[in-house]
């Protein structure tokens, strides 16, 4: 483990796992962490949650995932060029912000998760990318030129790791092999509006999975297809419950 922190919520904690070269490595050494937390803490009389949003009045939990790239003789491949990010750098951040929408349900895969999006809560909310900028989509932190990697800061903190991070990838893979553009880097306040182009709610998410032709190719159709019609049998089962909300505001006919 790298390090770990107190965070803006109270009781919320960050922890950094230390990077390293092999991917699902790393994505598994974060499920074994996850594990031993939930397990580890009620010996110790504490309750330990992932849920993306477990209080409506505090700011939810996120997953970020920072990526770097090197080339076959280990130089780093992003790079920021004043202010401005390499061809490559660009391609990757371009990928990623346009394939948000279409990896949604990757990112949120329940209905929980998308209550962590709301604006002013310290949650990407907007497709931009900025330097050193927490409240954009990408992060791009500062550091050393041959640490210059991407902080992709959409996923909550009870997505599978293993999928949020293939949709993630391959909206990267997407960008450098077409030759994508990053759209400028936003400085201020980046999530202080929801944005039109991303689906707010788990269905379109959801839709928005099953019609992208990317993510068949990228991670296959039998993996969509199961996983899609996995996810709207939950749903399904989700709006069938009543919620307490509903009885107390609408049982009694006015």
């Amino acid at each position: 483990m790298g390090a770990l922190s107190a965070e803006f919520a109270p009781g919320q904690f960050e922890i950094n796992l230390r990077h390293g070269p092999d991917i699902m490595r790393a994505v598994d050494e974060f499920v074994m962490l996850r594990r031993i937390i939930q397990a580890t803490a009620p010996k110790y009389g504490c309750a330990a949650t992932f849920m993306a949003k477990p209080y409506a009045e505090h700011s939810g939990s996120g997953l970020h995932f920072h990526l770097s790239l090197r080339d076959p003789a280990d130089v780093p491949v992003f790079a920021l060029v004043g202010e401005k990010p390499n061809a490559v750098l660009s391609q990757a951040i371009a990928g990623a912000l346009n394939g948000w929408a279409d990896a949604m349900a990757l990112y949120a895969p329940n209905p929980n998760a998308y209550r962590r999006f709301r604006p002013e809560q310290f949650v990407p909310t907007q497709a931009c990318w900025g330097i050193e900028n927490r409240s954009a989509a990408i992060r791009i932190p500062g550091g050393s030129p041959e640490n210059t990697r991407i902080e992709f800061r959409v996923p909550g903190a009870d997505a599978n790791p293993y999928l949020a991070l293939a949709g993630f990838l391959a909206g990267v893979a997407v960008g450098i092999s077409s030759q994508s553009s990053a759209p400028p880097a936003v400085t201020g306040n980046a999530c202080s509006e929801m944005s039109d182009e991303i689906p707010w709610r788990w269905a379109d998410a959801l839709r928005r999975l099953d019609h992208s032709q990317a993510l068949r190719s990228a991670l296959g159709a039998t993996l969509i297809d199961a996983y899609v019609a996995s996810k709207r049998a939950e749903l399904a089962r989700f709006d069938d419950q009543i919620s307490a909300h509903e009885y107390s505001w609408y049982l009694r006919a006015e």
